[in-house]
């Protein structure tokens, strides 16, 4: 004996589902993002003797 279910879904539905499941992505998404930047920023601090100055700053004195 086998049984046949036969669901209909509306397009509202259909649309409901969807953005149920963007959201749900972009939530996950947003959420290992934030994690993964947040374990990234503790461990990699930069010194300021290492920081590079900008290329304007050769020429600062040149006006003077």
């Amino acid at each position: 004996m086998s049984f046949q279910v036969l669901t209909q879904t509306s397009s509202g539905e259909r649309a409901l589902a969807v953005c149920l499941v963007a959201f749900t992505t972009f939530m996950v998404g947003y959420t290992a993002s934030r994690v993964s930047l947040s374990q990234t920023s503790q461990q990699e601090v930069v010194p300021d003797s290492i920081v590079i100055p900008h290329q304007a700053e050769m020429w600062k004195y040149f006006g003077e």
